[in-house]
């Protein structure tokens, strides 16, 4: 293993490359174009890379690839044809994709979740990365998640817009990604049914509730491997100095690492506060966030993102799983500071009763 300065689409790349992937189909949108430049200067030449005229027809390429048998990437920004998306996953075609967060429907590189968390119900895989380290580990992760016969389902990872710098990033060598992630046994036959004849509709969304409940197992197997085989330990969510914390914030993607600078610095001051961050947001790790925060006795979920008409998504879901009533922090197209994190830290110490506040 080497380490190298890499922005988080250039890891998107060197992972893509590691994977040993076959066909890069890529509808080149302003935020996702430098993951296919890069990768196409690696000059695999054993891979496909081709610039197509639109998403949809990146994924149709995508998916058309991946029934043949290839192992396939796609670099996307902003996911836009949703019956596309539900199609991949309803043909349990494990496609593995990049996405570059940005708002959807607005010409604008402001930055936030609702892009990616529209693919949650479409039967994706989706993981929320905070850091270039975490992009690369991840699509390779989700490569071998996917691919395994028990699940077979598409994966995407998020990178969130704002975050494209370059730091310092461990790069596994081929050979080591080879042992973990063996050539793709995948080929389609004919025999997975298609989600548009009505009678089949409840079986196949069956069939993708129980591959995502599999992909859990899946998951806690692969970091196993990951933790014995790189060093590096990773789980569906990251407890925070959580120990002995009174006060929680839950959070996903990449400001999380602004929030650990917060809780970081009310440690100082004696304040007993902690971060649980959502790294797989599909499948859902209800346990875990359950587990994590058992001896909480505040928390607060921020959301880079809105259900319009009700509350922040992952507020919904996580105080879903806990049971328990929790607040919901909104903050849509910004990039926080400290001081704003740890503003949100002394609103929930003080608050008496749990609040839906837009930051």
């Amino acid at each position: 293993m080497k380490q190298e300065l890499l922005s988080q689409t250039e890891a998107a790349a060197r992972a893509a490359y590691a994977a040993r992937v076959q066909s890069v189909p890529h509808f080149p949108a302003p935020l996702s174009a430098p993951i296919g430049t890069h990768f196409s200067a690696l000059a695999q030449p054993s891979a496909d890379y081709y610039e197509v005229e639109s998403q949809s027809a990146a994924l149709s390429a995508a998916m058309g690839s991946v029934a043949a048998g290839k192992r396939t990437f796609l670099p996307m920004s902003i996911p836009h044809v949703m019956q596309d998306f539900w199609a991949a996953s309803a043909l349990r075609l494990p496609v593995v994709a990049a996405n570059v967060s940005r708002v959807p429907g607005l010409f604008s590189v402001a930055s936030d979740h609702n892009d990616v968390l529209g693919l949650r119900d479409a039967g994706w895989l989706v993981f929320a990365a905070a850091g270039s380290q975490e992009v690369l580990d991840s699509i390779i992760q989700a490569y071998r998640v996917c691919e395994d016969q028990r699940v077979l389902l598409p994966a995407v990872v998020n990178i969130d817009g704002i975050a494209n710098w370059r730091e310092p990033v461990t790069v596994p060598s081929e050979q080591s990604v080879a042992k973990l992630l063996p050539a793709p046994k995948v080929r389609w036959d004919g025999k997975r049914q298609s989600v548009y004849a009505e009678h089949d509709y409840v079986e196949t969304r069956m069939q993708q509730q129980r591959a995502m409940s599999q992909a859990l197992k899946a998951l806690e197997m692969v970091h196993e491997d990951w933790k014995k085989r790189f060093k590096q330990d990773y789980g569906l969510v990251e407890k925070y100095r959580l120990d002995d914390a009174e006060t929680v914030l839950v959070m996903a993607g990449f400001h999380t690492a602004t929030a650990k600078a917060a809780v970081d610095a009310l440690r100082e001051k004696g304040e007993k506060v902690g971060l649980l961050r959502l790294r797989v947001l599909r499948p859902f790790p209800a346990h875990d966030i359950r587990e994590s925060l058992s001896v909480a006795k505040k928390i607060g979920v921020l959301d880079q993102n809105i259900s319009v008409g009700h509350a922040g998504i992952l507020h919904t879901e996580v105080q879903a799983a806990l049971c328990r009533p929790c607040s919901g922090f909104i903050m849509l197209g910004k990039h926080p500071a400290q001081r704003d994190i740890s503003d949100v830290f002394g609103h929930l110490k003080k608050s008496e009763k749990d609040e839906r506040i837009w930051l």
